[in-house]
């Protein structure tokens, strides 16, 4: 199971990367706020060092950087603009392209889990965790993406 500082140096190995430089414990704690919901684990450090970014092709969505990726306009815009609207404990964290979104699950204290929300169905009896927590979901895209 990889930590954090693991997998930042790998998000730093890439060529092809775009890294925001950071937000303050401020900035999350007012998206904090304007999200009524706590960022916490993986998530929050990735936040903390980085603010937003990417590698390749994946986008993660966060604070400080360009429109399209900012967390807090994309959270509010799918839970109010969306016909099915994103439930307010789903923190989005990347869209995979064809409107669907990984999310952290914040009804779960500490170190939240990945779960894949699709804008057409929502939740259903066979929705599943895709990743435990966020670390080792981003380790786990980032391992797709090389292979």
């Amino acid at each position: 199971m990889p930590n954090y500082e693991e997998l930042s140096s790998r998000l730093l190995g890439y060529e092809c990367q775009d890294l925001g430089a950071g937000a303050s414990e401020a900035e999350i704690a007012a998206a904090e706020k304007d999200l009524g919901l706590r960022i916490e684990g993986g998530y929050r450090q990735f936040l903390v060092q980085y603010g937003w970014g990417g590698v390749e092709h994946l986008e993660l969505y966060g604070l400080g950087g360009p429109p399209h990726l900012d967390l807090v306009r994309i959270t509010q815009s799918e839970r109010s603009e969306m016909e099915l609207a994103l439930p307010k404990y789903l923190l989005p964290v990347m869209n995979d392209g064809g409107g669907n979104l990984f999310c952290l699950d914040t009804r779960t204290a500490g170190d939240p889990p990945v779960v894949f929300w699709d804008h057409t169905v929502g939740f259903d009896k066979d929705t599943v965790v895709d990743s435990e927590d966020f670390v080792s979901w981003l380790w786990s895209q980032l391992s797709d993406l090389e292979s």
